[in-house]
């Protein structure tokens, strides 16, 4: 059956006579609360983290977990929402994580180094801690 040209259909959903972006920046289709219980369960593994101060003893040096857990959150919806897809995604949470979270580090173990400075200090670090781990026993 066709339907004439000069009747239009309803919209057969809440979405299908959106704007394609007012559905894309209104709101997650998969609704607020999904979002919001992402982000506290990412939340809540970064206190369980924090909160034994498993890191030298100080519980301070982990305070940014919280940060970091949210931020992993904006960028998996951020890559769900702009289309990158799975992959892409993946990508740019591991390079941003990779480059912001060494750096961050180093700054917490010695206040006041640049950028370079504090990655290479975290990166010396991680590779002692691996050699005495895995290779000195």
């Amino acid at each position: 059956m066709t339907t004439p040209e000069h009747v239009t259909m309803p919209p057969t959903s809440a979405t299908d006579g959106a704007d394609p972006d007012e559905r894309r920046f209104g709101g997650p289709s998969e609704g607020w609360p999904a979002l919001l219980l992402t982000a506290l369960l990412a939340l809540l593994v970064a206190w369980s983290i924090d909160d034994p101060a498993w890191v030298n003893g100080r519980g301070s040096l982990t305070d940014c977990l919280a940060g970091f857990a949210l931020g992993g959150v904006a960028v998996g919806f951020t890559g769900a929402k702009t289309g990158w897809g799975r992959w892409t995604t993946h990508l740019v949470g591991a390079l941003l994580a990779g480059l912001v979270v060494p750096v961050v580090a180093g700054w917490t173990m010695v206040p006041g180094l640049s950028p370079a400075a504090a990655f290479r200090f975290t990166a010396n670090g991680t590779a002692e801690a691996w050699l005495d781990l895995a290779w000195r026993g």
